[in-house]
């Protein structure tokens, strides 16, 4: 394009007022992006710990539980799973199932429920009572294991992961329950928790007497390692949960403000403050429509901006305003990456993932000492906490206290304290932290664009450190 021709289709997409509309949604944050919570697997959890129970619902036969069991319904095909029972799935279809007394726990602690002495924490349990049995079953049980950003846990073979058990010599009545510990140390975790909680239910009433049904929850509709998980994705809960509630007309205000704050947070990109990549979890059918029509009338001039940023010398004035035009609406091309990617070979090639990732190697010095050079963040961190503690340095490297979910480094029993205490989310926690060769600390993994700042700030006042960006 000539710039006459960049100039004009520019003018022509700031004064499209469908243009200004999208741009708008695409540019703000939601409620949960303003908390720095929308990448967060607990919070998410708890919201739909919340919505599922159903509180602020008239219908049962079209609450949120419900259609929730049409997801599970829709994906259950081939997986071992209680779904696929003719008289379960029948009832579910066509909505004669009746229920009552809905619980959920977000977090619920597997040694709680099950005879398994483990602190392996579930993200969703939710129970229910049959007003009417199902194959002379009274109870309904869900348990959902929630992934926006990370993978499964696998066992660790070598034993230096944790197991998360408890001491077995506490435990007692263990040989009666028939539990093979050493065995359920070396299952992955969906495999650990269809065990814990089918197999070895501390209720004996879920034994005999319950529906149980395991989730799993992720962003692209990942199959876990244990056969009895259905998968499901976060756009299942969009288009089969949250936009027929959304439709419902009976829903009080409140309930619809959440629900459309909560559309919101899925669908308006956002960045993980522990992956770093600016995603997209669900896209509602309203807003797939308008980016689909969007990139149809504007994918000559996204093109031409999105190749632009290979540019990196001689900017011309035209590669100029493309590079600025690009960067301004990077969420919004990530939305039309997120739903166009597999329809559009344009789309796939060109808007990429946007990332935040930076890769930028340090070289580490204490009063003029090189200690380390060619590092990256994390090798950053754990270099001058192994200084510290190795040469008795009274020097604390801590983070600010009023934000214990970025740490430098911490004694383990301060830490394990805090996270009991809930001042430490469980994403943090469960980041892989390293130990400092026997010593009684750990060390953050994860640094980016959001954080990496505090570290300089802390790393470099009045300590003797120094850092070098290579």
């Amino acid at each position: 394009m000539t710039y006459a021709d960049i100039q004009k289709k520019l003018l022509e997409y700031n004064c499209d007022p469908k243009t200004q509309a999208i741009r708008e949604y695409y540019n703000k944050k939601s409620f949960l992006e303003i908390m720095s919570k929308a990448r967060s697997e607990t919070t998410h959890s708890a919201f739909l710990a919340w919505l599922l129970k159903g509180e602020g619902f008239t219908s049962k036969e079209d609450a949120p539980l419900m259609r929730f069991l049409d997801v599970l319904v829709k994906n259950s095909n081939k997986i071992d799973s209680p779904v696929n029972e003719a008289s379960i799935k029948t009832a579910i279809l066509s909505r004669t199932l009746e229920y009552t007394d809905v619980r959920t726990f977000p977090e619920q602690t597997i040694k709680d429920i099950s005879e398994i002495p483990s602190r392996d924490r579930l993200d969703i349990y939710l129970t229910a009572s049959f007003i009417k049995s199902i194959n002379d079953k009274k109870h309904l049980r869900i348990v959902i294991e929630n992934k926006i950003f990370s993978d499964e846990i696998k066992a660790d073979l070598g034993g230096k992961r944790k197991t998360g058990m408890d001491d077995l010599t506490k435990v007692k009545n263990l040989d009666s329950t028939n539990i093979n510990i050493e065995k359920y140390k070396t299952l992955n975790q969906t495999q650990r928790y269809y065990t814990a909680v089918e197999e070895h239910p501390k209720d004996k009433k879920y034994r005999d007497e319950a529906i149980t049904i395991f989730v799993f929850l992720t962003p692209s509709n990942t199959r876990p390692t244990d056969e009895h998980f259905i998968p499901v994705s976060y756009q299942d809960l969009m288009d089969y949960v949250l936009e027929p509630l959304l439709g419902d007309i009976n829903l009080d205000n409140s309930t619809k403000i959440y629900l459309q704050e909560y559309v919101n947070a899925l669908s308006v990109p956002s960045i993980s403050e522990f992956d770093n990549e600016m995603t997209v979890l669900a896209v509602s059918k309203k807003e797939s429509k308008k980016l689909k029509d969007f990139w149809g009338d504007y994918k000559d001039i996204i093109k031409e901006a999105a190749n632009s940023n290979k540019e990196k010398s001689n900017i011309s004035s035209e590669t100029l305003v493309l590079q600025k035009f690009y960067e301004k609406n990077q969420p919004l091309f990530i939305a039309i990456y997120h739903i166009l990617k597999d329809e559009d070979q344009d789309v796939k090639n060109i808007l990429k993932p946007f990332t935040t990732r930076d890769y930028t190697k340090y070289t580490l010095k204490y009063k003029g000492i090189i200690i380390g050079e060619n590092l990256g963040k994390r090798a950053t961190v754990l270099a001058a906490a192994k200084f510290i503690i190795k040469n008795g340095l009274t020097y604390r490297l801590e983070l600010p206290k009023e934000d214990y979910g970025r740490v430098f480094y911490y004694k383990k029993d301060e830490f394990k304290e805090l996270y009991n205490d809930g001042k430490i989310s469980k994403d943090v926690h469960d980041n892989r932290y390293s130990e400092i060769e026997g010593t009684e600390y750990v060390v953050c993994n994860q640094w980016g664009i959001g954080n990496w700042y505090w570290v300089e700030e802390v790393l470099l006042q009045d300590s003797g450190f120094e850092l070098i960006s290579e």
